[in-house]
């Protein structure tokens, strides 16, 4: 059986701590995709966050969840790169 594809998911947030638990509820609802790590990074020149997250699942399955991620209200930018 091959292994599933693994993507790293940067999200871009203004208010962190709201955003990460949202993120984490979001990856945690996609059945399809495993989330290996997730972390917070503060962004003082920004003034927001950076959220890394590093999942296993299909390039679509993927995808839906990026898409899922750009519809939070306090989200800035949302970018998948297979690993």
């Amino acid at each position: 059986m091959t292994p599933l594809p693994e993507a790293a998911i940067t999200v871009s947030a203004v208010r962190p701590l709201d955003t990460l638990l949202r993120v984490a509820e979001e990856a945690r609802l996609r059945r399809h995709v495993r989330v290996l790590t997730l972390s917070l990074q503060a962004m003082p020149t920004t003034g927001g966050s950076e959220i890394a997250l590093h999942v296993q699942g299909g390039h679509r399955d993927v995808e839906l969840l990026c898409a899922r991620l750009r519809r939070l209200v306090d989200v800035r930018t949302v970018m998948a790169v297979p690993r």
